[in-house]
């Protein structure tokens, strides 16, 4: 099913799943939280999104914030 998805439909997907399952597709990588995977997924879809498009990665603003460890 993963290889049929978009990268895009795949961050929509996590960020809609409960986060008790959130939680647990996290801790299957080191140092990552449910919240810093959520905006991970996220902001690897729009640079994805920009490089396909021919946009100019290298002024590219994520405009929801630093993705830190304090982020749940």
């Amino acid at each position: 099913m993963m290889k049929a998805l978009t990268l895009g439909m795949v961050s929509k997907m996590y960020s809609f799943l409960p986060q008790n399952i959130q939680y647990k597709v996290s801790k299957e990588f080191d140092y990552v939280n449910e919240g810093m995977l959520t905006q991970m997924l996220d902001l690897l879809a729009r640079v994805r999104n920009v490089c396909a498009h021919n946009e100019r990665l290298y002024d590219y603003k994520y405009h929801k914030g630093v993705i830190d460890n304090e982020v749940a």
